[in-house]
This record gives C-alpha cells, structure tokens and sequence, in this order.
C-alpha cells in the first residue's frame, strides 16, 4: 500500500514540476568544494583528538568495574567526561552542517532536497537492483593500484589480483530467489505479462553467466598451477589475465544489456520511477551524507538516531554533478 502510494505521489510531482524534476543538477564550485572539504577536515581534526581520551576513559572504566571493590566515584567521573565528549561531538556536528549550509545557494538548497526523496527509497532500489532494473550500488573505493582496481563484491579469486569487476552470480532469478521483488513490483504497478518479459530476459542473462563463470573458474585452476611453478612464463601466465579481465568486461557489458533490455518493457510512467531509484543507488548520495552536506530524515536509509557526531567521511573529487 505504501509503495503504491509512494509511486502515486512521484508521479503527481513529476507532472507538476517536469520529467527532470527527479535529476535534479547539483555542483559545487571550486571555492565552495574546496570550503566543504576544510570545514570536514577541521571537523575530523578535533573528532580524531577525541578519539584518544575517549579510548582511554573507557579502558578505564572496564578496568574499574572489574575490580573486587569499584569506587562509584571514579566510574562516574569517568563516564561523566564521555557523555561530555559525546555531546560535545554532537554539538560539532550540528555547527558543522549550518556552516555547510550557508555556503549553498538557494537553487543548491533546492537540489538537495530533491536528493532526499531518492535517498530514503535505497532500500527499494535494492531490490530493484535484484529485478535487473537498475545497477547494482555503485561504491567509492580507492585503490592505489589504477591498472587493476580492486572492487567490493568480486567473486573472482585470482592469486594476486583482481582486473575487474565482476558482478554477483546469479542464483535462480532474482538475487537468490525466484520470485519477482514483490516491493518493486507494487512500486512499479508491473503487470503479468511485463514481470513474464523479465523474467525471459532474467533466464537468458544467468544461462550466459554460469558459462562464464565456469571458464573463469577453469582460468583460476590455471592461474594457480602457473604461479606455483619454478619458472612460470610470464607470456602464458598473463594470457590468462588478460582473458579474466576480458571476460569480467563481457559479463559487465552483458549486465548492462540486461538492465537495458528489462527497462524497455516499462512504460514512460515506469521508466520515471525507475529513475529516482538509480539516484538512489548512486555514489553521489554516499558522498553527500559523507561531507554533511545531505541530512537524511530519522528512519530512512543510512541514517540512525539524528545527528551522532560521527566523524566526517568526506570525499568530493569526481562525485558531485549533473545527475
């Protein structure tokens, strides 16, 4: 009911306001990027200070409670001093985000809350992900080797590294199960013939993947005889590589494929609302939370209790954009 009501209410927006109301542009300019990340920086810097004293009290206070006769006094200072830091954390956070907030311009202001409406639907966006309607969430991860990114979710353990990202294997259809995301269906309002359709081009994608994968299983078996012998060639050893990170690229360019193929069985109505839920399972929303420039409202996806006072996670180069 809820979905159904949800989907109801994005659509009336979408008339109101326009089909693109629903990517809405958000950039920072240099001079406001570069304030963002000082101000995050001089946030962690006084958090990580905290962070020693904090350990240090509550080593302490373990120490205290295990003794044969505990002096309440000395816990109690003790605690005292870490709900201090716990406030005064807090407090940071909050002034952290008001100093963010001035920087931005109404229209940026606007953006931004147009971003919460696709944040709070992540969970629904996993489960869309699952119905191959939209890409799996994309994570920030860094790696100093650029050649050979190393990403989350490999399942490919070659011995020494990983050329690319292989996506998850499939089991039965749908992450695991083989009935159809019920949540996205309601969300979409899919009818039998169109979640038939999906299904048809969920089936042909898994029957190329487990080829795949068992060549890729053959070419670890490989990998791990060549490396194990005294005087392995370097030619056929790389061959084999360079064969895993070219079949990594088929399975990636055939998941597109797949996505591309079930999105075309969706009506314009659809295919909007399928749109705020590859928002939602973007790196853009991660990063803004990262740098307290989005607050996500009590309850929603990635956010806990309010404001804790967590230290920033700020990382904007390449991230911030049109959408």
């Amino acid at each position: 009911m809820f979905t159904k009501f949800l989907s109801a209410a994005l659509l009336l927006t979408a008339n109101c306001y326009g089909l693109d109301h629903f990517q809405p542009v958000f950039d920072l300019s240099d001079t406001q990027r570069a304030a963002v990340v000082q101000l995050n920086q001089k946030y962690n810097d006084a958090w990580f200070a905290q962070q020693n004293r904090f350990y240090t009290l509550d080593r302490e206070v373990r120490y205290l409670i295990t003794q044969v006769a505990p002096e309440p006094r000395e816990i109690g200072v003790r605690a005292v001093e870490i709900e201090n830091i716990r406030r005064d954390r807090v407090a940071k956070q909050t002034a952290l985000q008001k100093q963010i907030e001035d920087l931005l311009t109404p229209a940026q202001m606007a953006a931004l809350q147009g971003l919460v409406s696709a944040a709070i639907l992540r969970p629904l966006a996993s489960d869309a992900a699952c119905a191959n309607l939209v890409a799996q969430r994309q994570f920030q991860w860094f790696d100093t080797t650029a050649l050979y990114p190393i990403f989350p979710g490999n399942i490919i353990k070659a011995s020494r590294f990983i050329p690319s990202l292989i996506p998850p294997a499939p089991t039965a259809s749908f992450c695991g199960s083989e009935m159809f995301p019920i949540s996205v269906r309601d969300y979409l309002s899919l009818t039998d013939a169109q979640i038939s359709m999906l299904f048809a081009a969920s089936a042909e994608y898994n029957d190329f993947y487990v080829r795949k994968q068992n060549r890729l299983n053959d070419l670890n078996l490989e990998i791990a005889d060549l490396t194990a012998m005294p005087g392995v060639d370097p030619v056929v050893l790389g061959l084999r590589y360079l064969e895993v990170a070219q079949i990594g690229q088929q399975i990636q360019d055939k998941s597109a494929q797949l996505r591309d193929a079930s999105r075309s069985q969706l009506t314009p109505a659809q295919t909007l609302l399928v749109n705020v839920l590859d928002i939602s399972n973007s790196g853009l929303i991660d990063s803004l939370v990262g740098c307290n420039l989005l607050q996500l409202p009590l309850g929603s996806a990635n956010s806990g209790a309010g404001i804790t006072g967590i230290a920033s996670n700020c990382f904007l180069q390449g991230v911030l954009g049109t959408l």
